[in-house]
Parts: structure tokens; C-alpha cells; sequence
């Protein structure tokens, strides 16, 4: 383990400190430092080299490194004095880093077997709370803060488009015709109308809303406010047998097809179409039974 007696500024004073090697920048003119608040904690981690973290250690500048030794003990000596002169030994006892002899202090020469390391008192490269990391701290809680204001922001302007799109969505259409469509006049004075977009955008958001257990059932309650049965009895989907219309060449189609796709975001058109041939399909039946009914009402009256 290899103990190095840094240099550096504080409060204007140049100080020195002892730290692991592996705490130095490749260039050694960084160390960094542990944030812990006790001595004990900080040797500790001193003394066991633990791995540098640059997220929550704090970075000082060196402006030179002293000595590097060993031995603990000697470094700690090393360091004591290098308090009082700056001719510290880098590479044995007997000769300093500038090549002249070094007699050390008496209360410091201790032999290697029986000396006390007293480390309670051993100075640090940085405070656990530095000014570079208070500096960083601070624009950090302001960028946090900032960006916090930021998204409540936008989260209540989101909340406004959302209850505007919401109230138009529920806004029934000035449609010129009455739905559902009964003949042709009606079918072709709601074509024209649609033909614009905004129109058609209108009437399809409106469409959307109209509810349903599953996709069938919410195209299904789509084209019953849009076509009677009496109505959709001239019509098939492709129009080819019976003399019956195509229904997909009217625009109508294209209002059921991107109500439902508003309604249910994960359904295709091909789905989509699929129900609307289904229930073309069965549409003489409804009406036979919707006949029926007003039928047996009318008889009931009598």
C-alpha cells in the first residue's frame, strides 16, 4: 500500500496531508477525497485504500506531491515533517526529495518496531463539506429545482389541452342532416359536409366517444347513430351482388373507420371494415325485426 504527502491551498495557506495513491488523477495534480466526517472513518478508508468514487468524493488540486512511502507509520512521520520543512525524504530516510541530508525532529524519530502511531489528529486534503462542492451542490439544487417548476408546468398545460380536447370531443357537430342518415338526400348532404376536414375531424371525435364493451360492439354502436337498417339495406360492403352500393366508396366509411380507430388506438382498419361487413350483412334482418316491432305496437294501439 503506498501512502503519498500532497500539497495544497487552503484558506490561502498551503498545507499538507497524506492520502492513498490510488486517490491521485493520472497527472497528480488532483486527489480525490472521502467525504467522511470522522477522523477514524477517514483513516480508515486511508489506511484500507478504498476505490475513489468521483460521484460523492470531493476533487482538490495538489500543488505537489511531498514524499510517497510505504509504510504507514513512516508516512505518518513523513508528514509531520514536512510541517516544518519542505525537504521531506521521497526515497529513504537518510535522503531528502532535494538531495541534501534531513535531521529530523526528536519527539519524530521512533523505531519502526515500538512506535505509537498517533493518526487522531491527521490532516486532510479537504473538509467532508467543501466550497467546490458546495458550488457543484448548488447548481445542482437549482437545475433540480428548475427542471421540478419546469414539469409542473408543462404537466398543467398538458391538463388544459387534455380538458379542452375533452370538452370538444363531447361537442355534438352542427350536422346539417339528422342522424342516423335515412336516403340518399341525407347521404349525400352529409358527403359534402365531411369533405371538409375540420368537419369530418369534428364528427369523427364526436363518434369516438360513443361507448362499447369490445371493438365490435363500439363500431357497431358507431354506425347506428350514423345509417339505419332501413337505409344500410341498399348497401353491402363491396357492392357487388343484389344491385347493392358499395358502402366503402362513401365517405361515411372513412367517419366510422377513424371514430373506431379514436375509440380503440390498437384496432386496424382491416378489423374496422371486417365488423362493418358484418353488420351490412345482417341489416335486412334488423330491419325485418324493427318492422315487426313497430308493426305489432301499431296493432296493439288498434
Amino acid at each position: 500500500m503506498a501512502f503519498v504527502g500532497v500539497e495544497f491551498i487552503e484558506d490561502s495557506e498551503t498545507r499538507v496531508a497524506l492520502v492513498n495513491k490510488k486517490w491521485l488523477t493520472p497527472r497528480k495534480t488532483e486527489v480525490l477525497c472521502p467525504p467522511y466526517k470522522t477522523q477514524d472513518r477517514f483513516n480508515k478508508a486511508l489506511k484500507q485504500g478504498d476505490e475513489p468514487c468521483e460521484s460523492t468524493w470531493a476533487l482538490i488540486s495538489v500543488t505537489k506531491c511531498v514524499f510517497e512511502c510505504d509504510d504507514y507509520g513512516k508516512a505518518i512521520n513523513k508528514l509531520k515533517i514536512s510541517e516544518y520543512t519542505s525537504d521531506v525524504q521521497t526515497e529513504t530516510e537518510e535522503h531528502c526529495s532535494k538531495g541534501r541530508r534531513l535531521k529530523k525532529p526528536s519527539r519524530y524519530v521512533e523505531s519502526d518496531e515500538d512506535s505509537v502511531i498517533d493518526d487522531s489528529s491527521l490532516p486532510r486534503p479537504a473538509k467532508p463539506s467543501t466550497p467546490q462542492l458546495n458550488v457543484v451542490s448548488d447548481k445542482l439544487l437549482q437545475q433540480v429545482l428548475f427542471i421540478r417548476e419546469q414539469n409542473k408546468e408543462i404537466i398543467e398545460q398538458n391538463k388544459q389541452i387534455l380538458e379542452a380536447l375533452r370538452k370538444e370531443k363531447y361537442v355534438i357537430p352542427n350536422v346539417p342532416v339528422s342522424l342516423p342518415i335515412k336516403n340518399n338526400e341525407d347521404l349525400h348532404e352529409l358527403s359534402a359536409y365531411v369533405s371538409s376536414e375540420r368537419k369530418f375531424d369534428g364528427l369523427t371525435r364526436y363518434l369516438s366517444t360513443v361507448g362499447g364493451a369490445n371493438l365490435v360492439s363500439k363500431v357497431n354502436n358507431i354506425i347506428k347513430r350514423c345509417i339505419t337498417n332501413k337505409f344500410a339495406t341498399q348497401f353491402s360492403f363491396r357492392g357487388k351482388r343484389g344491385g347493392k352500393r358499395a358502402f366503402e366508396d362513401l365517405p361515411l366509411k372513412n367517419v366510422i373507420v377513424c371514430a373506431a380507430k379514436l375509440s380503440d388506438s390498437t384496432a386496424t382498419e382491416k378489423e374496422i371494415e371486417d365488423i362493418i361487413k358484418v353488420w351490412l350483412k345482417h341489416a335486412p334482418q334488423r330491419n325485418k325485426a324493427e318492422e315487426k316491432s313497430r308493426n305489432g305496437g301499431e296493432n296493439q294501439e288498434r
